[in-house]
């Protein structure tokens, strides 16, 4: 038996977890509690991490665009006019001049030209090209390279970097931010579509492939945005990230569709070990026929997880102490299909100051029926109050963690 404080537990507002369970089945199809596991979201202000007031790179600009009224006007195939010969015209938000930016492009020799970026940086940053198709290193299809996407499309992309992935420390951490450039810096910035993914500890990006190469000495990082699942998709986590965050954009019924359902124009920037490396533009439309689109390639992963995805097998043995958490949780609404401890002990709960034993806690999934094959789990803690020097028979809800999301029923043992 363990000794220990758990002021927390007794915090958790009890209610929202029954809301969480009650409403499995509007939730059965998000993915979210599976992506947790895979995914560390990033809190941070865009603004630390992307805009900066400097930009070094244009003092010896002599081809300056002028300003124009429409930030869309000077990007080609937008807006009625081409500006393939011309830098964009950026207004960041943080200046009242408009500012003109050469675009970083050292890295990639090709004769593609990249799409215009519009983020200042305070160091030159490579270019991301992006495709409908896969885009296969040093054999580029200019025809395929393309920043016009609809909300159905693939989105495939390839960073060009400015020295080796090992150099720009890709092995550390890696973040890929994607947001609203006519939404960001402005009251209306929460209308507009956002994403930020991190993985931490990226040691496996630069290690050496099984054929014999060395990813680390490379100056190039290709990834999907947006793509279906395949059993031999490249680095599914990207997109299936990136697709979680666009149907709960999708789904979200504060945000109007006037909003949704037009041509977004989104920065993806590259970022290793929280430095930018690599940014480009795509202009993205999404429409009412096509959102669906979207949000099926979404369900590909998220049925490719449920296929394999289980819960850490029990770890304490006891059918008694199940019975009670399951009466206590029937009683207050939940379809329980099974409770699965994940501890082996109770902890106990004692008074901060006078180190009085108050109340032991016990922390179990409780796996509850939604839709058809589909389950919710949510871990909960459950305790025991200590009454005339023993603990009370009797079982409490605790609260409940974070840990939560779809599982299938049949998964569950």
């Amino acid at each position: 038996m363990k000794t220990s404080l758990h002021p927390s537990y007794y915090a958790a507002t009890i209610a929202a977890l029954f809301i969480a369970l009650s409403s499995a089945s509007a939730q059965a199809q998000s993915g979210l509690g599976i992506m947790e596991k895979l995914k560390a979201k990033v809190e941070q202000d865009l603004k630390d991490k992307v805009p900066a007031k400097d930009n070094k790179d244009n003092k010896d600009n002599k081809d300056k665009a002028p300003a124009s009224g429409s930030v869309l006007e000077n990007i080609p195939g937008v807006g009625g006019k081409a500006a393939a010969s011309k830098s964009p015209v950026l207004d960041s938000g943080d200046s009242d001049k408009a500012v003109t930016i050469t675009p970083a492009y050292k890295s990639y020799t090709g004769s593609i030209p990249p799409p215009a970026t519009r983020t200042r940086f305070r160091d030159k940053v490579g270019q991301i090209l992006f495709s409908k198709k896969p885009i296969d290193y040093g054999k580029e299809e200019k025809s395929e390279i393309t920043n016009q996407f609809e909300a159905s499309d693939e989105i495939h992309a390839m960073a060009y970097t400015l020295g080796t992935l090992k150099e720009l420390k890709f092995g550390k951490q890696l973040t890929f931010f994607v947001y609203d450039r006519e939404r960001a810096g402005s009251r209306d910035g929460d209308r507009g579509f956002s994403h930020t993914y991190t993985l931490e500890d990226t040691q496996f990006l630069v290690d050496k492939r099984n054929d014999g190469s060395d990813p680390a000495t490379e100056r190039y990082f290709d990834f999907d945005v947006a793509a279906p699942y395949a059993k031999d998709a490249f680095r599914p986590y990207i997109p299936y990230a990136f697709l979680i965050d666009l149907k709960k954009y999708l789904n979200n019924k504060s945000v109007d569709d006037s909003d949704k359902f037009r041509t977004h124009v989104l920065e993806i920037i590259l970022q290793a070990n929280r430095v930018p490396v690599a940014a480009g533009v795509i202009h993205y439309t999404i429409k009412p026929e096509n959102a669906p689109k979207a949000i099926a390639m979404h369900d590909t992963h998220f049925n490719a997880e449920l296929e394999t995805f289980k819960l850490p097998p029990s770890k304490r043995n006891d059918p008694a102490l199940a019975e009670k958490i399951k009466a206590a949780m029937i009683a207050r609404g939940a379809k329980v299909h099974a409770i699965i401890f994940s501890s082996s002990d109770w902890d106990i709960v004692r008074h901060e100051r006078t180190g009085t034993i108050l109340r032991r806690a016990i922390p179990a999934y409780v796996v509850s029926r939604a839709e058809g094959k589909l389950c919710r789990f949510q871990e909960v803690m459950f305790t025991s109050e200590y009454v005339g020097g023993s603990f009370s028979s009797k079982v409490d809800v605790g609260g409940a963690s974070i840990d939560g999301g779809s599982i299938l029923c049949s998964n569950v043992k």
